[in-house]
């Protein structure tokens, strides 16, 4: 019915020189082309033109389709270049879009196609092919921060927000284009406010230059890096539970935390297991730990040096240590460090420092 109705309506533009054809964008269904359209689209009748199959286009399309919508239902017309694939066989044109209300208040669009004797740059086609099914957002913005350029996936993932919106810092907006007025180009991971909620992005900003108005202007490439720092968070989260199995902060009673330490002893894992010891500390109301050596594969200079740290960190607390598992290899490293031991207490063995009456005091 509603062909039918758009047929009478539109008899008028039947015979006009230009492709001239009618599309549903919500429904993504053709509904009329004059005989100039249909030969563009490559149709041998108006029946098998309205027949076709248009709901299985790419998600940039779809997007570029939504905004088109938008526009139309603003009362906006758009003029632009398009890629056709008429049975598969590509045509560019420059395409004017217009709105057509029906009597139901729907929206449709009203596509010509403006012949040109002007040859179309190869390049400058796959170009703006390429950006439009780009996955990564690519945005220009003007002096002001004002948005004046979107590929598909910039507007699925931002919409119509402005610049300033679009970041979870309200400050990365400013300190971007700040960055690019000087002439140099801002690069960062930062939070982003997406339409699928709260994102990580890889930014880039760079100076530029508007082609359309010859003023300075920033272009903008995001990537989506949220599955990166996940896999990277838990790995992250591995490894600390990895190193916790490694020294396991065991309550031995009377006060007493012992701490056997397995494997390597370096820098970065001491500072791991201070970081748990001493709350662990303060929480269990300890007045000494055991450190237990014995499962160390290795013990030199560097581990000698860490091991002092973390015992001068927790003697903060008013916490006495004894070393344990302290071999002659071990002895000799820990005097070579030239840390003060005077309030180190060592045994050879857990079961000696577990005897012992050294952690009274």
């Amino acid at each position: 019915m509603v062909a039918m109705l758009l047929q009478q309506r539109l008899a008028v533009l039947e015979e006009i020189a230009l492709p001239i054809w009618v599309m549903d964008t919500v429904q993504l269904r053709m509904l009329w082309a004059n005989q100039r359209g249909l030969e563009l689209w490559g149709s041998p009748s108006l029946d098998e033109f309205l027949a076709r199959d248009f709901s299985t286009v790419s998600p940039s399309m779809r997007t570029r389709l939504s905004v088109i919508q938008e526009g139309l239902e603003q009362g906006r017309s758009l003029e632009e270049q398009v890629t056709l694939y008429p049975r598969g066989v590509p045509r560019t044109v420059r395409s004017r879009v217009s709105p057509l209300v029906l009597d139901d208040g729907r929206v449709l669009m009203l596509a010509q196609a403006l012949l040109t004797s002007e040859g179309f740059d190869p390049t400058l086609v796959r170009g703006l092919e390429a950006l439009r099914h780009l996955p990564a957002t690519v945005a220009m913005v003007d002096a002001q921060g004002a948005v004046v350029m979107q590929n598909p996936a910039g507007v699925r993932t931002f919409g119509d927000a402005p610049l300033a919106a679009w970041f979870a810092d309200d400050g990365v907006a400013a300190a971007l284009l700040a960055e690019v007025a000087e002439g140099r180009v801002y690069r960062a991971e930062v939070e982003v406010r997406t339409s699928d909620g709260r994102r990580w992005h890889a930014v880039e900003a760079r100076p530029t230059t508007d082609p359309v108005t010859g003023g300075p202007a920033t272009l903008l490439v995001h990537f989506d890096v949220t599955p990166l720092r996940e896999s990277l968070e838990q790995v992250a989260r591995k490894e600390r539970e990895i190193r916790a199995l490694a020294a396991p902060i065991l309550d031995v009673g009377d006060g007493v935390l012992a701490v056997p330490l397995l494997g390597t002893l370096d820098a970065p894992r001491t500072a791991a297991l201070t970081e748990r010891l001493l709350p662990e500390v303060v929480a269990r109301r300890a007045r000494a730990i055991i450190l237990d050596l014995t499962g160390l594969d290795a013990f030199d200079l560097a581990s000698a040096e860490a091991l002092m740290k973390l015992t001068r960190a927790v003697a903060l607390l008013g916490v006495r240590s004894t070393v344990s598992g302290v071999s002659p290899k071990l002895a000799e490293a820990l005097v070579r460090s030239g840390g003060d031991l005077s309030g180190l207490r060592t045994r050879r063995t857990l079961y000696d420092a577990l005897r012992a009456p050294a952690h009274d005091g």
